[in-house]
């Protein structure tokens, strides 16, 4: 009866033994999963022997749009081994699969993951897996990762040789455009040149590029490619003046998707004084008003000083005192900024003392005829 149960117990596990490794061989023959991130750890051994790249992309990330379907060709490529297998995913960052996978020839979706129905034939050092993947409908960053070995097909893994693909981020988002110079807050000479920028996204063709000081009417400036991104704008010497203008960039086919500057920036020029403020004397209680004239008395801004202090809320073409005081005598002027500041002449405001009598006359006697002193 040992003997019996002895033999039972080798025979179940030389079957098991058997069975074991055509299952493994069939898994790993016909693909696996779940090898992306862990690397092809029942095949061989890592080594840059076997490289991984996939057609026609440059770089490390992708943008797509919501529901866009795209073609990917991942490349196994090795000089001298005869085969070789995939493992393909794409997830999101917490490691679940997204979108939706669909396999090309030499390709089975296997729990949400690609992998190898058979081993490849490598082709004059590659082999290619072609596959395309649907963008889900939330946008995001998503994880394309791949792991590929190059067998020697001698029936074990001795020998084999594997690696990863550079992990590819695909950014899942809308067309947009995002206007980032002018966005607010700068001052602009006209009769000089600034530069334009914006961000696109998924954005092809050429932009338009206009301007607005009411956020009504607009005026084009130019139409040019979406990329590279920004254009030298030439400002005219007669444009307008004003602290109101913004910049929209728009898609050049589909005008609802623009983007316009977050602020108002200001285009000037460069001020001229054309009448300086004016010394003068007053007495003490009086008013004073000192002024100043510029080529463009709406178009700048103004900063009275006194003794150089600037003077708080003194900010328009005139600055009024209303009762002069013995300490407002002192030196006066404004700066007045437009594309650049340019102060005034500085002019002096004297105010006179009140009279006082110091001495008294006094009573005195004279005699007829005398000099009275």
């Amino acid at each position: 009866m040992n003997k019996l149960m002895t033999f039972y117990r080798f025979s179940i596990l030389a079957l098991w033994i058997v069975l074991g490794s055509s299952i493994s061989a069939y898994s790993y023959g016909s693909g696996i999963t779940g090898q992306t991130q862990s690397g092809c750890t029942c095949h061989g051994g890592s080594n840059s022997a076997t490289t991984l790249s996939i057609q026609g992309v440059s770089g490390t990330s992708i943008t797509m749009t919501p529901g866009e379907n795209r073609s990917f060709t991942v490349i196994v490529a090795h000089s001298t081994q005869p085969y070789a297998g995939v493992d393909i995913s794409i997830k999101n960052s917490g490691g679940s699969n997204v979108g939706t996978l669909s396999a090309g020839s030499g390709l089975q979706l296997t729990g949400g993951e690609l992998t190898h129905s058979a081993k490849k034939a490598i082709t004059s050092g590659q082999a290619a897996f072609t596959f395309t993947w649907t963008a889900p409908s939330s946008t995001g960053d998503y994880l394309l990762r791949a792991a590929g070995n190059a067998v020697n097909n001698n029936g074990n893994d001795q020998g084999d040789i594997w690696n990863f693909l550079s992990t590819v981020t695909i950014t899942v988002a809308t067309p947009s455009i995002v206007v980032t110079v002018p966005n607010g807050g700068e001052t602009i000479c006209r009769n000089s040149q600034t530069n334009i920028a914006w961000t696109p996204t998924l954005i092809s063709g050429n932009v338009k590029i206009e301007y607005t000081t009411d956020g009504n009417t607009y005026t084009q400036i130019a139409s040019v490619p979406a990329t590279p991104s920004s254009y030298t704008w030439s400002i005219p010497a007669g444009q307008t003046i004003s602290s109101t203008y913004k910049i929209r960039v728009s898609d050049a086919s589909n005008a609802s998707i623009s983007d316009i500057s977050d602020a108002n920036f200001t285009i000037s020029s460069a001020p001229i004084i054309t009448t300086q403020p004016k010394p003068d004397t007053v007495c003490p209680g009086s008013p004073i008003t000192l002024s100043v004239v510029t080529d463009n008395p709406t178009g700048y801004s103004y900063q009275w000083r006194k003794a150089g202090n600037n003077i708080p809320g003194a900010t328009s073409t005139s600055y009024t005192i209303a009762s002069a005081q013995l300490t407002d005598g002192t030196s006066y002027d404004v700066v007045v900024t437009g594309c650049s500041a340019l102060t005034s002449s500085a002019v002096t405001l004297i105010i006179n003392s009140p009279p006082a009598i110091t001495s008294q006359p006094n009573d005195t006697n004279v005699c007829p005829g005398s000099l009275a002193k």
